[in-house]
C-alpha cells in the first residue's frame, strides 16, 4: 500500500519514509492490542504521543491500557467506552487528556477498531486542538515545531537510499507501520497536504480520505490547484489569498484559517487549514505541507453559542448585545449614522403578567414582537431590548413625519393570549441621527428618553427626541428620589375641593374631592400630574394611597363630629391599589378605625380600571358598595367609555371630564348638546352627573338648563386645606 494514493515513491522508498513520518508526524498514535474483553496491551507510539501524555516510551510500551485511562476525564472515559463496546470507531471526539504533570490539554481523539487475521488492534489517532482554543503563542510554537519536523523529513531524504537494504528485513514491523499510517489519515478527519511549489500550477496530492470527502478520488494525482480553490466558498476566498500571500512572502511563519469547502455532494464544510513551508537557504518556499481538519461540528456549536448570546431566547429577536453587534457591522464602512432608533414600551404589561402569569404574559410579549416584525421593512433591526421594551432601527430614516407614521400600527394592537385577547397600547421614542457623530448606545439612550417623555406626558403615544428632554428626565429622576421618603418626612397634605348642588340658588356643598400634594424640601411643590405616574411605577402608591384614605377618613370623621359635617369625601384610588390583595376589606378596617359613617366615603377611579383585569376590579368595586361606599368614575369622557360597559360597573357618580365642559359654551353647541345627552342617559340609567373644571358663570348657567344636578370648580370652589375646611363648617 502506498503512502499516498498513486504515490510518485516506490513500494520500497515509501515503507522506509512510513516509520519516519510515524515518528515525527505532529499527531498523536497510539497502537493496542486487545488481550482479552476488557484488557489491552500497548504496542506502539510515536513521539507526539509520548509529549501529550508526559510518559516515555519504556513507561507505555507492553503496558496496559489501564495507564492511559485514568488520565481521560471520567465522563470522557465513559462516552469513549461506550461506542468502542457498541463495536463502532470513535471518530473526532473532543476530550479532555491529563498529562502525567497533572496539567489538562484539549484533544480530538480518533479509536479505530482493526481486525486481523489473528489479533485485534486498536489505533488510537489524537490531535491537540489546545491551540483552538488557548493561546495564538501556543498556534506558532506548534507550527514551528511542525516546521523544524518537514525540514528534518526533507533533510532524511537522501539517507533513505542508503537505508533501502536494512529495511528490507523489517518488513513486519513496516508493513505494521504503514497500516498505523493508513489508519491515521483515513480514518480520520485530518487530511494531509503535500503541494510542491516548484511545479507549475503548484500541484498538490492530498490524502485519500480527503480526496474522497470532496469528491475529488476520480481525478489523477497530483491535483491542480485551482481546482481545489474553486471548491472554497466564494466569501472566503478573498481573506484566504490574503493570509496565503502574507505567509507565502514570510510576513506569518505560520498559515493557519477556516474556511468552508464544498464537499462531494455540495455541502458546506468547515475546514481547518494549517500548513508550513520548507524553503531553501534563502528562504524561498519550495514544498508546503499541511492538514485539514472538519471542523464542521464546532463550528455549528460554536454558532448555536453565538446565536445563543446575541439572541432573545422568548421571541427570537435580537437581544442588546446582538443588537449593537449588528448595528456596528453595518456602520463599519462609515464615518457617521444615518438612520432612526426607535424604542418602544409597551403599557402596562406589568399587570398582564401580575394577574395573568407568566405564561400568558410571555405568549402577549411574543405576539407583539411578530406584530412588530410584520409592520416593519425588512431592512430593520429589531431586538428585545427589555422585559417590555422593544429597539428598533431604521437605516437611512431621517424624516420625523415618516417616523411617526412607523409607529401609527403600534398605537392600538389586538393579540390573541390562551387567556384571551388584549388590547396592546405602546409609548416610543424616536432619535434620528442623520449623518451625527456619536455611538449607537448614545443614540439609543436619547431614543429611551424620548420614550420615556412620551409615556410621561400622555401615554400611548410616540416622541421625537429633543435636548430638553435631558433636563425633564433628570428632574424625574430627582422625583423619584425624594419620593421615596417623602411619605417618611410628612411632606404630603391634603387639600379638598368642594362639590356642588346646582339645581337651586345658592348652590350647596354635598361634598369634597381629596387632592393629594406634596411639598419637597428639594424641589417645591410637585405637581400630581409629575410624582403620581412615578408612584405608579414605583409601586409607592401603594403606601401613600394608604396614607391618603387615612388622612381623608380621619379628618372627615373628626369633622363630623365637632362640626355636623355629613358631606361625602372622595379619595382617588389607582388600579394598581385596587389590584393589591385584600383592598376592600382594609379600607373597610380604616372606616371603622376612624369611626366614619360608610355613606360619607367615596371613592373615584378612571377607566383604565377596565384595560387590567376587568373582572378583579369589578369584584372589589361590588364588595365596597356593599359596604356603603359611594363609586364614582373619574375623567368620563377622555378614553373609551360606553354606556354598554359602564353598566357593568357598581358606580354611582359619571364625573365629566373638564376637556368636554371647556367645549359647551362654544357656539357651534356639539359640545353642549353631547353634554345634554350624558345628562339624560345618565338620569335613566340611575347616575348622577358632576361636571368637572366649571370655571365661568356661561358653563354653570348652560349646566343648569341641561339638567346638570352638580359641578366643581375655580368658580365655585377652589381646593382648601383642613383648616380652611375646618374654620368653614365652624362657623355653620
Amino acid at each position: 500500500m502506498g503512502l499516498l494514493t498513486d504515490s510518485l515513491l516506490s513500494e520500497k522508498e515509501a515503507r522506509s519514509f512510513l516509520p519516519i513520518l510515524f515518528k515525527e508526524i505532529p499527531v498523536s498514535i497510539a497502537v493496542s492490542e486487545k488481550t482479552s474483553d476488557t484488557a489491552s496491551v500497548i504496542l506502539a507510539v510515536n513521539d507526539e504521543y509520548c509529549k501529550m501524555t508526559g510518559f516515555s516510551r519504556s513507561e507505555l510500551i507492553g503496558k496496559d491500557t489501564l495507564i492511559l485511562r485514568e488520565m481521560i476525564r471520567p465522563e470522557d472515559l465513559d462516552r469513549i467506552q461506550t461506542v468502542l463496546a457498541s463495536g463502532q470507531s470513535v471518530t473526532n471526539m473532543e476530550i479532555v487528556w491529563k498529562h502525567k504533570d497533572g496539567t489538562e490539554k484539549w484533544a480530538l481523539s480518533s479509536t479505530r477498531i482493526l481486525f486481523l487475521p489473528q489479533r485485534t488492534l486498536l489505533v488510537n489517532i489524537a490531535l491537540d486542538i489546545g491551540m483552538q482554543k488557548k493561546a495564538e503563542h501556543d498556534l506558532a510554537v506548534k507550527y514551528e515545531e511542525l516546521q523544524a519536523t518537514y525540514e528534518e523529513l526533507l533533510a532524511m531524504e537522501e539517507t533513505l537510499h542508503r537505508q533501502h537494504e536494512e529495511l528490507k528485513a523489517a518488513d513486519a514491523r513496516l508493513a505494521l507501520s504503514e497500516e498505523r499510517f493508513r489508519l491515521a489519515t483515513e480514518f480520520s478527519d485530518i487530511g494531509l497536504l503535500d503541494s510542491d511549489l516548484l511545479q507549475p500550477g503548484e500541484p498538490f496530492w492530498l490524502s485519500s480520505n480527503w480526496l474522497y470527502k470532496l469528491g475529488l478520488d476520480q481525478l489523477p494525482l497530483p491535483i491542480d490547484k485551482a481546482v481545489y480553490l474553486q471548491r472554497i466558498h466564494p466569501q472566503d476566498q478573498p481573506e484566504r489569498e490574503k493570509r496565503f500571500e502574507a505567509f507565502r512572502r514570510g510576513i506569518s511563519s505560520i498559515y493557519e484559517m477556516e474556511y468552508r469547502i464544498r464537499d462531494r455532494d455540495g455541502n458546506w464544510l468547515w475546514v481547518l487549514v494549517r500548513s508550513s513551508f520548507i524553503r531553501d537557504g534563502n528562504g524561498v518556499p519550495l514544498r508546503l505541507i499541511g492538514t485539514l481538519t472538519d471542523i464542521s461540528e464546532l463550528k455549528s456549536r460554536e454558532m448555536q453559542r453565538y446565536y445563543q448570546a446575541t439572541h432573545d431566547e422568548l421571541t427570537g429577536l435580537l437581544n442588546r448585545r446582538g443588537f449593537m453587534e449588528a448595528i456596528a457591522r453595518s456602520i463599519s464602512d462609515r464615518q457617521l449614522v444615518t438612520g432612526a432608533f426607535l424604542v418602544v414600551d409597551i403599557d402596562g404589561f406589568r399587570f398582564i403578567n401580575d394577574v395573568h402569569g407568566q405564561e400568558v404574559g410571555d405568549q402577549f410579549l411574543q405576539a407583539f414582537a411578530r406584530h412588530l416584525q410584520d409592520s416593519f421593512p425588512q431592512d430593520t433591526f429589531l431586538a428585545r431590548f427589555g422585559a417590555d421594551e422593544y429597539l428598533v432601527f431604521f437605516p437611512e430614516l431621517t424624516d420625523a413625519t415618516a417616523a411617526s407614521k412607523l409607529f401609527h400600527p403600534l398605537a392600538d394592537v389586538l393579540l390573541q393570549t390562551s387567556a384571551g385577547s388584549f388590547v396592546a397600547r405602546a409609548s416610543g421614542g424616536f432619535f434620528l441621527c442623520g449623518g451625527q457623530e456619536g455611538t449607537p448606545e448614545s443614540f439609543v439612550q436619547k431614543a429611551v428618553l424620548a420614550m420615556h417623555h412620551a409615556k410621561n406626558v400622555e401615554k400611548s403615544a410616540c416622541h421625537i427626541y429633543e435636548p430638553s428632554m435631558q433636563a425633564v428626565a433628570i428632574r424625574r429622576h430627582a422625583i423619584r428620589e425624594g419620593l421615596s421618603q417623602a411619605l417618611q418626612n410628612q411632606e404630603f397634605f391634603l387639600q379638598y375641593q368642594p362639590i356642588y348642588a346646582i339645581e337651586q340658588i345658592p348652590e350647596r356643598i354635598i361634598g369634597f374631592e381629596a387632592l393629594l400634594r406634596w411639598r419637597s424640601p428639594s424641589l417645591g411643590m410637585v405637581s400630581p400630574d409629575e410624582f403620581i405616574p412615578v408612584a405608579e411605577e414605583t409601586n409607592l402608591i401603594l403606601p401613600i394611597g394608604e396614607w391618603v384614605m387615612q388622612e381623608a377618613c380621619q379628618f372627615f370623621s373628626g369633622l363630623n363630629v365637632q362640626a355636623g359635617c355629613t358631606a361625602t369625601v372622595a379619595v382617588n384610588v389607582s388600579v394598581r391599589q385596587l389590584l393589591a390583595p385584600g383592598f376592600a376589606s382594609r379600607v373597610g378596617a380604616i372606616m371603622q378605625q376612624y369611626g366614619l359613617p360608610p355613606g360619607q366615603l367615596g371613592i373615584e377611579v378612571t377607566e383604565s380600571i377596565m384595560m387590567t383585569d376587568e373582572q378583579h376590579n369589578i369584584a372589589v368595586l361590588n364588595e365596597l358598595r356593599a359596604m356603603g361606599v359611594s363609586i364614582s368614575l373619574d375623567d368620563f369622557g377622555t378614553g373609551y367609555s360606553s354606556f354598554t360597559y359602564l353598566q357593568k360597573l357598581p358606580i354611582a357618580v359619571l364625573k365629566v371630564d373638564k376637556s368636554l365642559i371647556d367645549e359647551i359654551a362654544q357656539p357651534d353647541r356639539n359640545a353642549l348638546l353631547l353634554m345634554e345627552s350624558l345628562v339624560q342617559m345618565s338620569r335613566l340609567l340611575g347616575y348622577r352627573i358632576v361636571a368637572e373644571g366649571v370655571e365661568n358663570s356661561d358653563q354653570l348657567v348652560l349646566l343648569r338648563q341641561i339638567g346638570c344636578s352638580a359641578c366643581q370648580g375655580y368658580l365655585l370652589g377652589k381646593p382648601m386645606s383642613a383648616e380652611t375646611l375646618r374654620e368653614l363648617y365652624s362657623f355653620r
